[in-house]
């Protein structure tokens, strides 16, 4: 069973311009385990409709109705769908909150509560690094980071109806979904301080 999944299948949320802004993006997702966080890319999915209208609340995220086994795709590399261990629980509730709460923000292009609540350490210890390079938004805290960088590039297709599973190696995982537009994806997730937060803004197609 492969429990890392290739590099080349990460895909970016947030193009930008400059080649220095993307070498200090792709830091956002750890090396180690193949994933990485935004980075410059041209390929990034269609933009859908937001399912909820805000960050949907602990008691209200879904069952997992459709578990990881649904989301393989036969011949293809399902390294992701493979990792670690599928659970649920509050685990798959953390993990919903977190990926709603983004593409909330994606709507509404307030990231206060992404970059207070959800999002890992080390992905606002790099946006904090590329205010401090970037002569443009030196300065500007992580929603502000965020909210110029997501203007540069083409929203994904939002999950239909939450994320559906949630598959853990210790404290990284990946959470699991389908889109608006059908296909499944899935978002790199860590685990701080007891809950699963945001470890890459770019989610990963799981299908041609």
């Amino acid at each position: 069973m492969r429990d890392r999944p290739r590099p080349s299948q990460a895909l970016a949320l947030l193009g930008l311009a400059g080649a220095a802004c993307a070498a200090v993006l792709a830091a956002c997702g750890d090396g180690d385990k193949g994933t990485t966080g935004p980075a410059a890319s041209d390929g990034a999915p269609t933009s859908g409709a937001v399912a909820q209208e805000g960050p949907r609340q602990a008691d209200d995220a879904p069952a997992g109705s459709e578990n990881s086994a649904g989301f393989e795709v036969p011949g293809g590399d399902n390294g992701i769908q493979e990792f670690g261990k599928e659970v649920a629980g509050s685990d798959l509730r953390q993990a919903d909150e977190a990926v709603a709460a983004l593409f909330h923000a994606l709507e509404a292009g307030d990231w206060s509560e992404v970059c207070r609540r959800y999002l890992s350490r080390r992905n606002v210890a790099s946006f904090k690094k590329l205010a401090e390079m970037s002569p443009h938004i030196k300065g500007a805290s992580c929603p502000e980071v965020l909210g110029r960088l997501s203007s540069t590039g083409e929203t994904p297709a939002a999950p239909k109806d939450g994320i559906a599973a949630l598959r853990i190696e210790g404290d990284r995982g990946f959470g699991l979904y389908r889109a608006t537009d059908g296909k499944g994806y899935a978002i790199s997730m860590k685990k701080e301080d007891g809950r699963w937060k945001l470890n890459a803004l770019g989610p990963t197609p799981l299908e041609p």
